[in-house]
């Protein structure tokens, strides 16, 4: 782990700089289309996501489990945008989990809003289908997210 900034997530360890080869960008460069795509269907102000930070460590967990799954042939182009949201979420809540019970030392940056409020615990603990319908919506924008640079690149 470099010194000063975080190369690869804290849960998993996952690389940062993971090329994937089929979209031509890096896990990082994904996981900044992906979070301006929600911020764009959100109406949020686009701001990067540090790596280290939690949002990046959160987005760039997901997507790369999401991309594994559907590379693996867990998943395929039939399943339904909900199926593979229900994938993010699971991948959202182990890493939730994760930053909770073992909180990650420098160079990683906990969020602005301190973890283990009552909120977010419990949507860690709630199966996908069983999310209030704003909640799954912000998966569903990860997997759209990520589709609409995967159609990018076909194109």
């Amino acid at each position: 782990m470099d010194a000063k900034n975080a190369i690869a997530t804290a849960y998993r360890n996952i690389s940062y700089s993971t090329r994937f080869l089929t979209l031509n960008k890096t896990l990082s460069e994904v996981v900044q289309h992906v979070h301006k795509f929600m911020s764009e269907k959100s109406e949020w102000t686009y701001r990067p996501l540090a790596p280290g930070s939690f949002g990046h460590d959160n987005m760039a967990v997901c997507i790369f489990e999401l991309l594994e799954n559907i590379t693996d042939g867990v998943f395929s182009e039939q399943d339904t945008k909900h199926v593979l949201a229900s994938s993010v979420h699971e991948s959202w809540a182990k890493n939730y989990t994760y930053w909770l019970q073992t909180p990650p030392a420098h160079p990683y940056r906990r969020p602005y809003q301190p973890l283990g409020d009552e909120r977010r615990n419990k949507l860690a603990q709630t199966p996908y289908a069983l999310l209030p319908t704003d909640e799954q919506e912000k998966d569903c924008w990860i997997v759209e997210g990520l589709f609409s640079l995967i159609n990018q690149i076909k194109v």
